[in-house]
């Protein structure tokens, strides 16, 4: 999951996720999803004409004054939640159907660099254990729970009709979106999400059960367990959308066949 700073709604309310740049991005990485999370303040307008906008923290008496006429008086805004200063950048990386065998920092032939230099600075575990699937797995990293008290003990589309195994993630198992974003952070999810069951990932919905639902403000993947890597049943946010190029287009017309 990547956490940033949040920046003032004015200055990213229409800005694309998958365009931005140069921000100090705080996010998380899900066997092939981005979420990523942030949080910034700001006090001022440099160019709206106005000298500084006063913030107080919400719940608290309101500092300015109300006079007879606005030029009695003086705005107070409640300032909007932001993480703490110094607050961690968090990154979690998942890989489905991967093993020890397959990263270099265990001594698989395999060559993984970045992966390798991640290791170096933090700690590896031996007796590291998973569920063994990709949906349960990924409901306990975001609850911390285990995948039975998330009722996912299996994939979604191999939920049966049983407590622990329906597929419908108790709401109050908390997602770390949802507790990162009642701290100042925002986030963001990329790639496969395979966190909501199958019969609700229509356009009908419902849509509580989607990224969007659970913590996440911005989205673009695929929500099912697996997809065509060249004709992908995308999903922007709560919308689906047509991939933006097909293999076709992408391919240099010396390999078309007549």
């Amino acid at each position: 999951m990547v956490t940033q700073k949040r920046s003032h709604p004015a200055s990213s309310e229409n800005r694309d996720p998958l365009q931005t740049t140069g921000i100090n991005r705080r996010g998380l990485l899900l066997g092939g999803s981005l979420i990523a999370a942030s949080a910034v303040a700001t006090t001022a307008f440099p160019n709206a004409g106005y000298a500084e906008l006063k913030e107080y923290p919400p719940g608290t008496t309101f500092p300015g004054r109300i006079g007879r006429t606005i030029d009695e008086s003086q705005p107070a805004w409640p300032a909007p939640i932001v993480a703490k200063p110094g607050s961690p950048n968090v990154l979690f990386i998942v890989l489905d159907d991967t093993g020890f065998g397959q990263l270099g920092c265990y001594g698989s032939p395999i060559n993984t660099p970045n992966i390798n230099r991640l290791a170096e600075g933090g700690l590896l575990y031996t007796n590291m254990h998973t569920t063994a699937l990709c949906s349960p797995t990924r409901s306990c990293i975001l609850t911390g729970r285990n995948h039975h008290s998330n009722a996912m003990a299996c994939i979604t589309e191999g939920s049966t009709g049983y407590p622990g195994s329906n597929g419908l993630i108790p709401f109050e198992n908390g997602f770390l979106s949802e507790m990162l974003v009642g701290q100042g952070y925002s986030t963001f999810a990329v790639g496969k999400w395979h966190l909501t069951p199958a019969e609700q990932i229509s356009a009908a919905g419902p849509y509580n059960r989607w990224p969007l639902g659970r913590g996440f403000e911005r989205y673009y993947g695929f929500l099912s367990g697996d997809t065509s890597q060249y004709y992908p049943d995308l999903v922007y946010d709560n919308r689906q959308v047509e991939p933006p190029k097909t293999p076709e287009a992408s391919r240099p017309t010396s390999w078309t066949r007549p």
